[in-house]
Protein backbone atom coordinates (compact mmCIF):
# COMPACT_ATOMS: atom_id res chain seq x y z
CA UNK A 1 0.00 0.00 0.00
CA UNK A 2 1.31 3.53 -0.93
CA UNK A 3 2.36 5.90 1.70
CA UNK A 4 -0.59 8.42 0.35
CA UNK A 5 -3.26 5.36 0.62
CA UNK A 6 -2.01 4.38 4.28
CA UNK A 7 -2.96 8.50 5.01
CA UNK A 8 -5.87 8.55 3.60
CA UNK A 9 -6.60 4.90 5.47
CA UNK A 10 -5.45 6.56 8.93
CA UNK A 11 -7.83 9.48 8.65
CA UNK A 12 -10.64 6.85 7.75
CA UNK A 13 -9.93 4.97 10.72
CA UNK A 14 -9.45 8.42 12.82
CA UNK A 15 -5.84 8.50 13.63
CA UNK A 16 -5.03 12.26 14.33
CA UNK A 17 -3.49 14.06 11.67
CA UNK A 18 -1.67 17.18 11.69
CA UNK A 19 -3.31 19.11 9.00
CA UNK A 20 -6.95 18.30 8.64
CA UNK A 21 -9.63 19.75 6.48
CA UNK A 22 -12.45 21.37 8.64
CA UNK A 23 -15.51 23.84 8.29
CA UNK A 24 -14.88 27.11 10.04
CA UNK A 25 -16.72 30.70 9.85
CA UNK A 26 -13.20 32.41 9.30
CA UNK A 27 -14.40 31.43 5.12
CA UNK A 28 -17.29 31.86 3.21
CA UNK A 29 -16.84 28.81 1.57
CA UNK A 30 -16.87 27.60 5.22
CA UNK A 31 -13.15 25.14 4.48
CA UNK A 32 -10.08 25.66 5.97
CA UNK A 33 -6.57 23.33 6.78
CA UNK A 34 -5.95 23.21 9.74
CA UNK A 35 -2.36 22.65 11.57
CA UNK A 36 -2.28 20.89 14.45
CA UNK A 37 1.29 20.34 15.92
CA UNK A 38 0.71 17.40 18.10
CA UNK A 39 -2.05 16.31 16.74
CA UNK A 40 -4.33 14.03 19.98
CA UNK A 41 -2.35 16.27 22.28
CA UNK A 42 1.33 14.43 23.91
CA UNK A 43 0.87 13.41 27.62
CA UNK A 44 2.56 15.60 30.58
CA UNK A 45 4.38 13.83 33.24
CA UNK A 46 1.05 13.52 35.53
CA UNK A 47 -0.84 11.74 33.12
CA UNK A 48 -2.84 14.55 32.11
CA UNK A 49 -3.24 15.46 28.05
CA UNK A 50 -2.05 18.66 26.82
CA UNK A 51 -3.27 20.30 23.50
CA UNK A 52 -1.36 22.85 21.63
CA UNK A 53 -2.56 25.61 19.83
CA UNK A 54 -4.68 24.32 16.41
CA UNK A 55 -4.59 27.19 14.04
CA UNK A 56 -5.57 27.41 10.08
CA UNK A 57 -2.73 27.50 7.92
CA UNK A 58 -5.01 28.07 4.68
CA UNK A 59 -8.53 29.11 4.06
CA UNK A 60 -10.11 27.91 1.02
CA UNK A 61 -12.29 30.07 -1.84
CA UNK A 62 -15.77 30.06 -2.48
CA UNK A 63 -15.13 30.01 -5.97
CA UNK A 64 -14.26 27.01 -5.59
CA UNK A 65 -16.31 24.30 -7.51
CA UNK A 66 -16.48 21.61 -4.95
CA UNK A 67 -14.33 23.32 -1.87
CA UNK A 68 -15.09 20.12 0.31
CA UNK A 69 -13.21 17.83 -1.70
CA UNK A 70 -10.19 20.08 -2.36
CA UNK A 71 -9.69 20.83 1.01
CA UNK A 72 -9.17 17.22 1.91
CA UNK A 73 -6.99 16.58 -1.25
CA UNK A 74 -4.87 19.25 -0.26
CA UNK A 75 -4.57 17.64 3.74
CA UNK A 76 -3.77 14.63 2.57
CA UNK A 77 -1.01 15.88 0.80
CA UNK A 78 0.17 18.26 3.26
CA UNK A 79 0.25 15.45 5.83
CA UNK A 80 2.14 13.44 3.45
CA UNK A 81 4.44 15.85 2.98
CA UNK A 82 4.71 16.49 6.57
CA UNK A 83 5.61 12.66 7.07
CA UNK A 84 7.63 12.28 4.79
CA UNK A 85 9.39 15.03 5.75
CA UNK A 86 9.78 13.92 9.55
CA UNK A 87 10.86 10.05 8.03
CA UNK A 88 13.81 11.92 6.44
Amino acid sequence: MSEKLKIKAMRAGGAPMYYTAELTRAARSGWAIIFDPTPGGRVRQDGKRAYSLRFPVLILSDLLEHPEEAAMALADELEFAHRMGDAA
